[in-house]
């Protein structure tokens, strides 16, 4: 498995994942029917969701690769499959905080994080997370 920065060519394979984590969300929506004793989709207005919230346009896709303020890698099989991908927007204070000692230097937002269910149990999840880690502190060096 290969971390490494998201690259316009990925947008494809990240609009699969982005397809399969919504197809996803709607196999687990339950709804429990007292009269019946079961569970159902039926009672959910699923035309609600948009699956274009989910997918990212080249335009957009730029523009999250671009911004130095945007951490936007993916996780890659041997064989060159993208199968998990994270996305985290770094902020800085507008002001300085009144107790200096405790103030963070930035604060992280994670805008989206996935990893295809059929790679779940194999520490992708903790890579991308992990290399997060190492990007912050290698960029608070330079």
């Amino acid at each position: 498995m290969r971390i490494r920065k998201a690259t316009i060519n990925d947008i494809s394979s990240i609009n699969a994942l982005c397809h399969e984590q919504l197809a996803g969300s709607h196999s687990k929506i339950r709804h429990y029917n007292r009269e019946q004793n079961e569970y159902s989709l039926n009672d959910y207005n699923l035309s609600n969701l948009r699956i274009i919230d989910l997918l990212f346009t080249e335009s957009l896709m730029k523009e999250k690769i671009e911004n130095k303020n945007i951490y936007f890698f993916v996780a890659e099989t041997k064989k060159k499959q993208i199968v998990g991908y994270l996305i985290i927007s770094v902020h800085y204070p507008k002001k300085k905080p009144v107790i200096q000692q405790r103030a963070p230097s930035f604060y992280a937002y994670i805008e989206r994080f996935y990893v295809s269910c059929q790679y779940h149990g194999q520490g992708i999840e903790l890579a991308l997370l992990n290399s997060f880690d190492y990007w912050k502190k290698h960029k608070s060096t330079h």
